[in-house]
């Protein structure tokens, strides 16, 4: 028996992938068992091909949900005694086993804890960077200050020494400028 994967059927049948994965869902929750290989995905068989031809059929025609349409489908067929899937006997062993949900959630935690240090590091170092450029342009501005404020003083001190200069002269010098 040939073993088809999504794709194909999709293309045998006429429809989207996403149109045999949404058919394939409905068929499996009304009971019929499709084979997975062993990394989890679908694999159909010729068996498969004109069940899903007349779920398009029937869903184009009739306008029903998918979910009656399997239903339906699989009800006439037990009625009939055809056999549904021959894998239809032991549904378990086709499932895929999931990790451990909790393992999951912890790691995935654990994760986020990981990268929201990261990211807080980062921040950190850029606040000192930030800090550390405030107060080099505050030193800088300070000595700017205490520049302008020498040289004030230093223009005060030299007013102040050529009016001294001025006092000690004479009146005669001090009159005619001498």
């Amino acid at each position: 028996m040939k073993e088809y994967p999504t794709k194909d059927i999709a293309e045998i049948v006429g429809i989207s992938a996403q149109k045999v994965r949404s058919y394939a869902q409905a068929l499996e929750k009304a009971g019929y068992a499709i084979t997975r290989n062993d990394r989890g995905f679908r694999i159909f068989t010729d068996n498969d091909v004109p069940l899903f031809q007349e779920m398009k059929k029937q869903s184009s025609e009739t306008g029903m949900n998918v979910g009656e349409i399997a239903l339906t489908l699989l009800k006439d067929q037990n009625n009939h005694s055809e056999p549904v899937n021959s894998e239809a006997v032991t549904p378990m062993q086709n499932e895929v086993t999931t990790p451990d949900l909790p393992q999951i959630e912890d790691d995935r935690y654990q994760l986020l804890l990981d990268e929201i240090n990261t990211l807080k590091q980062l921040i950190e170092k850029q606040q000192k960077y930030i800090d550390d450029r405030i107060e080099q342009q505050r030193d800088l501005k300070y000595i700017e200050l205490l520049r302008k404020s020498q040289e004030v003083k230093k223009a005060d001190l030299e007013l102040a020494a050529s009016q001294e200069k001025e006092k000690k002269k004479g009146f005669f010098s001090r009159f005619f400028n001498i």
